[in-house]
């Protein structure tokens, strides 16, 4: 059960990291039309991850080491259906963490070595 999913995005061999769409699943997705903060955005305003839209996207600063997104999904949910990023520009090394509150995160999936342009979780 979370309110929140975050996305720490640790490493990648590209310039820099983009998203094209965050979805969190539990039947429906949750996440498409809420609300999404970034840190470290430079181009692409951060409800581009949550428009439902995989033509548009968000992009980090060029050469930033690390950023991370977050979906405020209004209120709890059962997210059983789990958790899927559609990458522009693919992070290789990410954690996605989950929140009832905001403050307090459990990691929920780790990934190391990513290639793919969709990470399913």
């Amino acid at each position: 059960v979370a309110r929140y999913v975050r996305v720490v995005l640790l490493s990648t061999s590209h310039p820099s990291y983009a998203v094209r769409m965050l979805q969190v699943f539990g039947g429906a997705n949750y996440a498409e039309g809420k609300s999404a903060e970034v840190q470290n955005g430079w181009d692409h305003s951060a409800d581009k991850i949550v428009d439902g839209n995989d033509s548009t996207f968000w992009v980090a600063e060029p050469f930033a080491t690390a950023s991370r997104v977050r979906a405020d999904l209004m209120e709890e949910y059962f997210i059983a259906g789990g958790v899927t990023i559609i990458w522009k520009f693919a992070a290789e090394d990410f954690e996605v963490l989950a929140s009832r509150n905001g403050t307090e995160w459990e990691v929920i999936h780790t990934a190391v070595g990513n290639l793919e342009n969709i990470t399913k979780i």
